[in-house]
């Protein structure tokens, strides 16, 4: 059986990109889920995959959006909504100070 996008993009990951970042930014509700179930948090701080942020949140990480992802605005949603049921901060912010909501605001 083949590997999903996601397991894919975790298969190459740089050391200091947790796996639930990767996820998120991609839009992967099911991976989030499993992750989450298995004990991640929701607001770790890690390196977003190819973002030029240093440590950014997975809400942050998924609203500044996925090359490789072709979701809609309504999956996009429910995994926005899925992540603060979840506890996500909808007011954390990166190191240059954006948020979650500026984020969303920019894409």
């Amino acid at each position: 059986m083949g590997r999903t996008l996601v397991e894919e993009q975790l298969h190459e990951a740089k050391p200091g990109e947790a796996e639930l970042p990767w996820a998120a930014r991609c839009g992967d509700l099911k991976a989030i889920a499993r992750l989450l179930d298995a004990g991640a948090d929701v607001n770790e701080r890690a390196q977003c995959p190819g973002s030029i942020d240093h440590l950014t949140t997975p809400l942050i990480g998924l609203l500044k959006g996925c090359e490789y992802s072709a979701r809609s605005s309504s999956e996009t949603l429910r995994v926005v909504a899925h992540l603060l049921e979840r506890g996500a901060d909808p007011n954390a912010a990166t190191a240059e100070g954006a948020t979650p909501l500026m984020n969303a605001a920019m894409s």
